[in-house]
């Protein structure tokens, strides 16, 4: 099964499944002792989830700014990433504002690839 940490996480926590690896770019905080699909010899296997918050493009400049510095503190907060990791076993990334809208171009582009690799093996 592949899954984010929180799903299976209280049956890994109890022995009654066991993790094998982490398909993120660094170990789990939740699961220290996981090692990443990099670390077991896969480097092309990577695959995380993620949130972000996105604004209308006609949104003022001074708003996204200031929008964007309350939020990137709350998430960078210990108080915020404690409670995140303890009830979800998510991992806070550390994708500032500035660099959200690379890492969506760079995502996109990296599954759109995908996909047409997958196209291209299914039909032939």
């Amino acid at each position: 099964m592949i899954s984010t940490v929180a799903g299976p996480l209280p049956f890994i926590k109890s022995g009654k499944v066991r993790a094998i690896g982490i398909a993120g770019p660094e170990r789990s905080k939740s699961l220290p002792n996981v090692p990443t699909f990099a670390e077991l010899g896969m480097p092309q296997f990577e695959s995380r989830g993620w949130f972000g918050i996105v604004a209308p493009a006609r949104t003022s400049p001074d708003i996204i700014r200031v929008f964007s510095r309350q939020v990137w503190e709350i998430t960078q907060s210990e108080e915020y990433t404690s409670k995140v990791i303890d009830f979800f076993g998510f991992d806070v990334a550390k994708v500032s504002p500035q660099n959200f809208k690379e890492f969506l171009i760079k995502d996109r582009a990296k599954w759109k690839e995908l996909v047409v690799q997958m196209g291209d093996a299914i039909n032939n």
